[in-house]
């Protein structure tokens, strides 16, 4: 009898549901960049990449967590993971699509003129209120193998983000390029620290 264990097979399914999605979501990414091309600014573009790749993230994600193979996998770890970390993964995954939703609805509500500034501003005092918590809450109950993690994706997208920061400004200061607005700067450092994320902290992190 031979010990050789079989391949696991490729969820199809899941496969074609995450594409379905994916091209609706980018579909949707090329219209509103199309559509408002006179009104969007450089770092309204790299926003709605960013929400894109949170979106597709956050759903290949939440798919995977009903995987505990593949969710093992994901979060580099030998045994299956257990429903506890499932739960978790999806919590991730929840948290992931809000971001998403954060680094495009200014944009959006900017576009649409609707709602009212102060009315489409608590939408992301809200997730900004919930992201905190839950970080908080996750650093204090999950093990050092995630805090090191985590702390080496904070300290690289700190680095990064510093020097690129340091450059940009003398540069400015200068007279040498134009100058940046708040916006510009988080877009670029949010797509800094899912960038280093996907390269330095592959697995889960903290937040």
């Amino acid at each position: 009898m031979s010990n050789v264990a079989n391949p696991q097979r490729p969820d199809i399914a899941a496969s074609l549901l995450r594409m379905v999605i994916g091209a609706a979501l980018g579909g949707g990414a090329l219209w509103l960049y199309v559509g408002y091309a006179d009104e969007i600014r450089w770092s309204d573009g790299v926003a709605i990449a960013v929400a894109l790749i949170c979106f597709i993230a956050a759903l290949r994600l939440f798919t995977e967590s009903f995987n505990p193979k593949q969710l093992a996998k994901r979060l580099e770890v030998e045994d299956d993971t257990t429903p506890k970390e499932a739960n978790a993964a999806r919590l991730q995954a929840v948290l992931m699509l809000v971001l998403g939703v954060a680094m495009v609805w200014p944009v959006v509500a900017t576009l649409q003129r609707w709602p009212a500034p102060v009315w489409a501003y608590a939408v992301i005092a809200i997730f900004l209120t919930v992201r905190i918590g839950y970080t908080l809450a996750m650093w204090t109950k999950t093990d050092e193998f995630v805090r090191q993690r985590t702390k080496n994706v904070t300290w690289w997208t700190y680095f990064w983000s510093q020097t690129a920061l340091i450059a940009y400004a003398c540069g400015e200061r200068l007279g040498l390029v134009s100058a940046l607005t708040a916006w510009d700067i988080m877009v670029l450092i949010t797509a800094t620290s899912i960038a280093t994320a996907a390269i330095v902290g592959r697995g889960k992190t903290a937040a």
